[in-house]
């Protein structure tokens, strides 16, 4: 592991075919043309650079999917049914990415979510492709509920890890050591494991401002669902109101139809309207500003996470985070160097870390300086990029193999 936190691949697999001379095919598969957007464009970008490759993105319809066509990135259309636990739906999906990868023959599939990662697996494995990248986001909702649904998911999925996770010319990558251990337990193995933290975040982009704010402002920016802790934020914002009546509030980000616990946007509106003090500022396309105007970053989940983007994000601008003690979190919040940690749920110890934070000038600025630093050290897209191009080349995707000098 070198010091950027990122478990490198050591050797490449043997056992794989030698990729023809002549342009690389990668296809990456998302559950979402939203996450293939704001997650992994970059990576799009990279590969086509780098390695010379033909990009497809496969994933469902969205109102990114032009611009990433737009890109030059060819569209593969997979209608997803993320809510969904009925196999058959999944089994369909699977054949008709098959159909597709028989036809474009790629050299590699890259399967970013758990639903993507179990459709992608059967239909490389039925279209033949001859190198998987798996990237697991966070083992998901699934993981958390104790629905008798959900029971039985986890024991069919234990049976697809081991199916799928060990076969030759497949790699997976994981976002927080959490989440590799637990799949570890259940697999036995872990020689295609990775530990690559997140997609990378754009630290020139997303930077401490020159000045300090001028407004106090607690910033939560997180899908709209119950998972991510949008009531214990809104009830601690009310405490916290009582006692420093001039910090403002804001919640960024919109209503998640794909998602089990989403709210729907009525049950905002009125939550706006239970809470005036909050600002509930919907899809936002200036985060690097938002943050910028920021004096703390949180993130009151309820759940287990993979390694929230938006608190990474959060560390790039130089902000303090005062976040839920849980999976992945853990990964980005070092408790006391740059936030708190505090229970999931317990809305007494969000608020009064708030307060903490917010009544100290001094170290609120010192935890910002830890933040940044744990970002450019961690979390530089540059560094994440470099080490998933690694596992490519592991596999034999190079521009070696490629033909190119």
């Amino acid at each position: 592991m070198n010091r950027a936190g990122l478990q490198m691949p050591e050797t490449a697999d043997s056992s794989l075919p030698h990729q023809a001379p002549g342009r690389a095919r990668v296809v990456l598969f998302a559950n979402t043309d939203w996450y293939l957007y704001n997650f992994r464009l970059s990576l799009a970008r990279r590969i086509r650079q780098g390695l010379d490759a033909e990009v497809w993105i496969a994933c469902p319809d969205g109102p990114y999917r032009t611009t990433l066509e737009a890109e030059g990135f060819r569209w593969i259309p997979i209608a997803l049914r993320r809510r969904s636990l009925n196999p058959w739906h999944d089994l369909a999906a699977a054949w008709k990415l098959a159909k597709a990868l028989r036809r474009i023959q790629p050299h590699l599939l890259h399967a970013f979510t758990l639903k993507s990662i179990l459709v992608g697996n059967l239909a490389a494995w039925a279209a033949a492709v001859p190198r998987v990248v798996n990237a697991f986001t966070g083992l998901g909702s699934l993981y958390g509920g104790r629905r008798a649904d959900y029971l039985l998911a986890r024991r069919l999925l234990a049976l697809f890890f081991r199916l799928f996770l060990g076969r030759a010319g497949v790699r997976t990558i994981f976002q927080n050591a959490e989440d590799l251990a637990q799949v570890r337990a259940l697999v036995g193995h872990s020689d295609g494991f990775r530990l690559i933290p997140g997609s990378g975040v754009d630290t020139r982009r997303f930077h401490p401002p020159e000045e300090p704010p001028g407004a106090v402002v607690v910033l939560l920016v997180s899908r709209l669902i119950r998972d991510k802790g949008i009531l214990a934020f809104c009830e601690a914002a009310s405490l916290v109101r009582v006692e420093l009546p001039q910090v403002r509030f804001q919640v960024a980000g919109a209503v998640d139809p794909g998602n089990p616990t989403s709210f729907t946007q009525a049950e905002i509106d009125r939550l706006a309207t239970l809470h005036p003090m909050i600002e509930f500022l919907g899809q936002r396309e200036d985060m690097p500003e938002l943050f910028r105007g920021a004096a703390l970053a949180v993130l009151p989940a309820q759940a287990r996470e993979g390694l929230p983007r938006s608190l990474i994000e959060a560390c790039a601008s130089g902000l303090p985070l005062v976040a839920s003690d849980v999976e992945g979190i853990r990964e980005v919040l070092l408790h006391g160097q740059n936030g708190l940690l505090v229970p999931p749920g317990d809305v007494q110890a969000l608020a009064s870390a708030w307060i903490e934070i917010l009544q100290d000038p001094l170290r609120r600025s010192a935890m910002g300086r830890a933040s940044r630093a744990l970002a450019l050290e961690r979390f530089d897209q540059e560094k994440v990029l470099e080490a998933t191009l690694a596992v490519y080349a592991e596999l034999g995707l190079n521009p070696e193999v490629e033909g190119r000098p």
